[in-house]
């Protein structure tokens, strides 16, 4: 439960020390970007973010948090939401 909670909330401070952010990692790979595809997902969290991955060679950037978050708060407020159409295609 607590592992559970804890992925939930973003609470990883043993994680603050270690590794690269996105953009790090990115712009550490900026020899690679004419090789490979360079596909960017983790810690991207706005628009902003996006124009800057894409801007350092990016060919695509992942934003699932904060796509997830939306639907889960439409989820908790679905009675004052209505859209037939797009309730027929997904399942909340």
């Amino acid at each position: 439960m607590l592992i559970s909670k804890n992925r939930r909330s973003g609470q990883r401070d043993y994680l603050n020390q270690w590794g690269q952010s996105t953009m790090q990692a990115l712009i550490n790979a900026q020899d690679w970007k004419d090789k490979v595809e360079l596909l960017v997902s983790g810690g991207v969290r706005n628009p902003l973010d996006m124009i800057k991955c894409l801007v350092f060679g990016a060919k695509a950037v992942g934003l699932s948090r904060t796509v997830l978050e939306l639907v889960e708060n439409l989820h908790s407020r679905r009675s004052d939401w209505h859209c037939p159409r797009l309730e027929s295609r997904f399942t909340l």
